[in-house]
């Protein structure tokens, strides 16, 4: 019988901030968003390598967005 181990694969410690787990709309990837009502930061896993967890989007630079992966690429939509 296989057990799966519990892994931290994001953490958000400023408070300021929220959180919100979404999937792509074609199932292979998890997003987690983390925002303010000025900016957010996503970050990527890929559901069949849950450690490959990578930065998508910067809040330096992300103004309010959002993201979805279709076929093969990575959409983004911002203000």
């Amino acid at each position: 019988m296989k057990t799966k181990k519990e892994k931290i694969l994001f953490t958000e410690s400023d408070t300021s901030r929220y959180v919100n787990i979404y999937q792509s709309k074609d199932g292979k990837y998890l997003f987690v968003n983390s925002a303010t009502k000025e900016d957010n930061e996503i970050w990527v896993i890929d559901r069949d390598d849950p450690s490959s967890i990578r930065l998508l989007v910067d809040k330096e630079n992300s103004g309010n967005a959002h993201v979805d992966h279709l076929r093969d690429f990575f959409i983004q939509i911002t203000n």
